[in-house]
């Protein structure tokens, strides 16, 4: 991404204000705090992988607003975000899809044109969060995206996050339910060798976790 196009700095502080106004309230699943952690991780994974590290901190920091409007949505008419009548309401009446991923991109591009994006970089920086979710990936960043996304989902920190996930979605729960609903590995960083060598490492304390809590609440410990 060409220097002389934008500031780079005075955008990426006018994307941070963008998401920690409207993603502020979301720090339970996909909030301010996660893309702040995604965004790392994915400047680490370019720095030993490549990628263009503009492109992915922007990407990175709006791969989820997306969330927003299914989450406005879920609150206000009190359904499960992958219900029938969720799913409904958005493909017929609001954007025509309920995907994530698809919703951010949308946003993203909406917002980086009234920051004076040329109209290639905004189409590569939405095709690579349109995918961040999807199988097939057709970039370097889309990948390393990808890959730091899913890292999220492994080791000491997604143990924190599906407690307050469970603080915020599931007060009825007991601890014991959590290791079912959200502590079990799933999806892995598949794209790049950075990415699965730090996931290996994190899944091994999240195994190690399961295994003493389990132990502690069938008293074999």
């Amino acid at each position: 991404m060409d220097s002389t196009s934008f500031n780079r700095d005075v955008l990426l502080g006018k994307i941070r204000s963008f998401i920690n106004l409207y993603q502020s309230d979301l720090s339970f699943t996909h909030g301010f705090d996660h893309v702040e952690r995604v965004c790392k991780l994915a400047l680490f994974i370019s720095e030993k992988e490549g990628g263009n590290p503009t492109v992915l901190e922007i990407v990175a920091l709006l791969h989820d607003i997306g969330t927003v409007p299914l989450a406005a949505l879920k609150r206000e008419l009190m359904i499960d975000d992958s219900s029938e009548e969720h799913n409904i309401f958005f493909k017929s009446y609001f954007t025509g899809t309920a995907d994530h991923a698809d919703l951010s991109a949308c946003i993203a591009q909406n917002f980086l044109k009234e920051m004076g994006l040329p109209d290639e970089k905004i189409k590569h920086i939405c095709t690579v969060i349109r995918e961040h979710n999807k199988p097939s990936k057709s970039s370097l960043e889309s990948k390393i995206l990808n890959d730091a996304d899913v890292l999220e989902r492994y080791g000491a920190t997604w143990i924190a996050r599906a407690f307050q996930r469970t603080s915020a979605f599931d007060k009825r729960l007991g601890i014991e339910t959590v290791i079912d609903k959200y502590l079990e590995p799933s999806g892995r960083p598949r794209h790049t060798k950075t990415a699965q060598k730090m996931m290996e490492k994190r899944m091994a304390f999240q195994i190690s976790f399961i295994k003493q809590l389990k132990d502690e609440l069938e008293l074999r410990s």
